[in-house]
């Protein structure tokens, strides 16, 4: 008896995929939840109301940093590595299927004595895909692009921006946005309007 539960051990530990009905894994600073949950080696895949979130560094945001915070689509694949601790980190993360990203971006704007603030805007984002490259210095969204970035304060986005491809630079305050065939990039946006008390 001993024999078979020590050979079944063996079995276990050397298979490389693993399969959870249900809940999360948690990594760094992140955690990945959704109906079902695959390990296959150093990759996890996500499936059936996939959310990845990530929790706050503490660490303010620079001018033109954007920080995720959350990202829900149908089905989320990661790649993991080990960083400088020896811990698991998010190397590169894709999504498919009703991606909805939240994010906070730091911008450059006046203050009221005329002298230049940070202001941190909320980013939504949504899209059939997202791709977070290895590095996570950008965020490629792709398929029916919308971005609202809205400002503390006023109930409507002070942009908007819809395009088939969205690129979102993570530290450069960049954003690149790309139609195809007959559908045309497009940016609007609106004069901060605060809202009364």
């Amino acid at each position: 008896m001993k024999r078979t539960i020590a050979f079944l051990m063996v079995i276990a530990a050397a298979s490389l995929a693993v399969c959870f009905a249900a809940n999360s894994f948690a990594f760094g600073k992140s955690k990945l939840s959704a109906k079902v949950i695959e390990l296959d080696g150093q990759s996890v895949s996500a499936v059936g109301n996939a959310s990845l979130t990530m929790t706050s560094s503490g660490v303010s945001l620079k001018l033109g940093q954007v920080r995720l915070e959350s990202m829900t689509a149908q089905s989320i694949n990661v790649d993991l590595k080990k960083d400088k601790n020896k811990k698991l980190a998010m190397k590169s993360a894709s999504a498919t299927g009703g991606v909805v990203i939240r994010a906070k971006r730091a911008d450059k704007d006046t203050g009221p004595d005329g002298k230049p603030i940070i202001v941190i805007h909320d980013v939504h984002a949504s899209a059939k895909s997202a791709v977070m490259a290895e590095g996570q210095d950008y965020v490629k969204l792709t398929g029916d692009v919308l971005v609202k970035i809205t400002e503390p304060g006023v109930a409507e986005p002070v942009a908007e921006i819809t395009g088939e491809i969205v690129t979102i630079s993570l530290t450069g305050g960049k954003i690149r946005i790309e139609g195809q065939g007959d559908k045309q990039a497009d940016v609007t946006v609106s004069p901060p309007q605060k809202e009364s008390k």
